[in-house]
């Protein structure tokens, strides 16, 4: 391993790059390899490739939902690569093993969203991220790759994958052009269910080249939980998982059959609800949802070798290109997942 190393950091103090840059507080650092041995329970891992979340621009932005602990951080949660080094006490690991990360590496156990750490996540400012050329996790924090895919598409699976495994087998499903939307259509015919109960509010008409049945095109039905009756012969929807926000909860609620779920999972619509709101839907897991634990991201492994599922990639970009990689997520018009290849 060479002494020094490249790596982005976030200052949310905003020291870094000229201000008339997009995103001037993500710069591009090098840093010294940590010349100590690793503690026991550690591996450091190279990083072949990073994808771009939505979460990024929140956490940069620090609101009230994201309060930091550091200043000064490597961005970004998902992570795919293989591993150079175990401690010489031994590991759960091999060197040459690969692997992906678990983005919620405090959610180690069970299904229920109680058992979810909030301060232990990748790129939240409390551990550092995955935009990174080297890592160094604990043996629990990650979980092996699918041998049938590549480092692009593995990368794909931690956050976007698990988020609609969690709502397709352990809850409810999606919405948007992104990856989690994409993932989701694509997992939905071993959930054994059919898009009339699913409702999708999209623009585009790929979703039906990934097996979706129907789809709404949200801005041009305004009123779109019509379609969704209709589309159910006035039954409603079982569930709906909204990654839009405020501007399309009142439909979603409205689109459901009587006894239906909402799930809300971000807020791409651009307005953000007021944090005592997040706090009460996010409470016991009853309406919101914090991506996948790691039995769950473990389970949508082996359904992916099972099943030889390849993750929708809408664009990759080389590790200087960050902030294009940040622009094409940010655009919205990007079909899967953004991803930077390190």
């Amino acid at each position: 391993m060479s002494e020094t190393y490249e790596q982005y950091m976030v200052d949310l103090d905003g020291v870094f790059g000229d201000s008339e840059e997009p995103f001037p507080t993500i710069k591009k650092v090098k840093v010294e390899a940590r010349p100590l041995p690793l503690e026991p329970g550690y591996v450091r891992v190279r990083l072949r490739a990073a994808t771009v979340n939505w979460r990024v621009f929140i956490v940069v932005e620090n609101p009230p939902l994201y309060i930091p602990t550091h200043q000064v951080f490597v961005p970004l949660s998902d992570g795919a690569g293989e591993i150079v080094e175990i401690s010489s006490k031994g590991s759960l690991w091999s060197v040459g093993e690969r692997v992906i990360t678990v983005p919620n590496c405090g959610w180690k156990q069970g299904y229920d969203v109680a058992d979810f750490d909030p301060v232990s996540s990748y790129g939240s400012s409390n551990i550092d991220g995955t935009l990174s050329k080297f890592m160094i996790v604990r043996d629990d924090g990650i979980v092996k790759a699918p041998s049938n895919v590549s480092w692009e598409e593995a990368v794909c699976l931690p956050v976007a994958g698990g988020s609609a495994w969690n709502a397709l087998f352990h809850g409810p499903t999606p919405v948007k052009p992104g990856g989690l939307s994409t993932f989701a259509i694509q997992l939905q015919q071993l959930a054994g269910r059919s898009f009339p109960r699913l409702l999708r509010m999209i623009s585009w008409k790929w979703p039906k080249d990934l097996g979706a049945t129907y789809t709404i095109n949200y801005t041009k039905h305004t009123k779109w939980s019509e379609k969704g009756l209709e589309f159910t012969g006035n039954r409603g929807v079982d569930h709906v998982v909204d990654v839009i926000g405020l501007p399309t909860a009142a439909e979603a609620v409205r689109s459901l059959r009587t006894g239906g779920q909402v799930t809300f999972i971000g807020f791409l619509g651009g307005q953000a609800p007021p944090p005592d709101l997040v706090n009460t839907l996010l409470a016991g897991g009853k309406a919101g949802m914090l991506a996948a634990s790691k039995p769950m991201i473990e389970e949508l492994v082996r359904a992916v070798e099972m099943n030889n599922i390849h993750p929708q990639i809408g664009q990759v970009f080389d590790w200087n290109e960050d902030r294009k990689a940040y622009a094409a997520l940010a655009s919205g018009s990007v079909v899967g997942k953004v991803v930077i290849r390190i």
